[in-house]
This record gives C-alpha cells, structure tokens and sequence, in this order.
C-alpha cells in the first residue's frame, strides 16, 4: 500500500485522544492531593504575604521619615536663615554706628582745635 497523508478526520480524531489523555492525567493527579501539601502551600501564602505587607509598611515607615526629615531640614534652613538676617542686620547698625560714632569724634576734635 504506500503512505497515506492523514486527513481532517484523522487528526482531530488524535486531538480528541490527546485531550481526553490530558483530562485523565489532571484528574489523577487532583485526585493524589495531599490535605498536608494544601495547608503547607496555604501557610507559604500566607507567610509570602505577611512579608509583602511588612515590607509595604516597612517602606511607608522610610518614606514617612523621610517627609518629616525634609520638613525639619527646611525648617533648619528657615531658622539659619533668619539667623543670618538678623546677624547681617546686627552688623549693618553696628557699622551705622561706628560710622556715626566717627563723624561724632571728628566734629569734637574740629571744636577743640
């Protein structure tokens, strides 16, 4: 006889063999699930996400501190800031006044001579 190429009905016939051998394959192994190895897998799960919610709170602990460590950082600079104006101002009338002072001195020393 010689070779036959396979037609339409031939190869959904083998689909159908393949997924009916699929569909027992997953039954039998549904069928052999442990209760243990379900309740292992659920604590995993469980211990996986009490980590991410550690970790998410951990990181909104970070950026918490980080806000108020910018706020207290800016409130330091205000503060120098205004430190430095009044220093700046405080040495500006000291120096009106010096300069006040000696004219005084050289008005006094024209009386005298």
């Amino acid at each position: 006889m010689g070779f036959k190429l396979p037609d339409h009905k031939d190869r959904q016939g083998d689909a159908i063999k393949a997924r009916t051998a699929a569909l027992e394959k997953f039954k039998a192994k549904a069928a052999a699930i442990d209760p243990a190895a379900v309740a292992e897998r659920a604590a995993a799960k469980a211990a996986t996400e009490a980590r991410r919610m550690a970790a998410a709170a951990e990181k909104k602990a970070a950026t918490e501190a980080a806000k108020q460590a910018a706020i207290e950082a800016k409130e330091a600079a205000r503060l120098k800031a205004e430190e430095d104006a009044k220093i700046t101002e405080e040495m500006r009338e000291a120096e009106r006044k010096r300069v006040r002072d000696e004219r005084y001195a050289a008005r006094k020393a024209a009386k005298k001579r």
